[in-house]
């Protein structure tokens, strides 16, 4: 009788045990999926005193070990986005390219070092353009003042290829045909 009761505790503490043992691992796999990675450390650490397997346990430190390089590689690439949209809110077009090429060097095997070398570029030569129609703009309201209109419209046809919806088409034009009549 003893023995059989001592059978029937043995398999209670083995099934306590893998009760325990099946909710530490799911609460290792939330907490890691939250990155709350001190409680994924405890839960590690309560699988080790449950007697799990080396190889278990180093997985599992492995797959912490993963979540949080993958969470500094993310903290650092959106820190280098900030730094990179700070830089092109202020027209600084080599600090943002030194920024995206830092990223790519320090994290070849992100794609966001690219992107924004890639967008950099597409930003750079939007802003050349509209400097380029501004001025071409100046231009044209420069030679209307010098009451030169040949020149303006030649001005205002080269302004109107950059830009052939110019907001101030209208007006330059009505500007120059009243200096043609005078």
């Amino acid at each position: 009788m003893a023995s059989l009761e001592q059978e029937i505790a043995q398999a209670q503490r083995t099934r306590d045990t893998q009760r325990t043992d099946t909710e530490r691992r799911a609460a290792f796999d939330r907490a890691l999926e939250d990155r709350r990675f001190a409680e994924a450390e405890v839960e590690i650490e309560g699988l080790q005193q449950l007697g799990v397997s080396k190889v278990s346990l180093d997985l599992m430190r492995s797959r912490l070990d993963e979540v949080r390089g993958a969470m500094r590689r993310e903290d650092e690439v959106a820190r280098h986005e900030r730094q990179f949209r700070d830089a092109v809110e202020r027209r600084d077009w080599a600090a943002a390219r030194d920024i995206a090429r830092s990223l790519s060097e320090r994290m070849p095997d992100s794609q966001v070092g690219g992107q924004l070398m890639t967008e950099l570029g597409r930003r750079e030569d939007a802003y050349r353009k509209q400097m380029s129609v501004d001025q071409g703009v100046a231009q044209v309201e420069s030679l209307i003042a010098q009451r030169n209109p040949a020149d303006a419209e030649l001005a205002l046809r080269i302004l109107l290829k950059l830009e052939p919806l110019n907001s101030n088409r209208k007006r330059l034009e009505k500007q120059i045909e009243a200096l043609w009549r005078g």
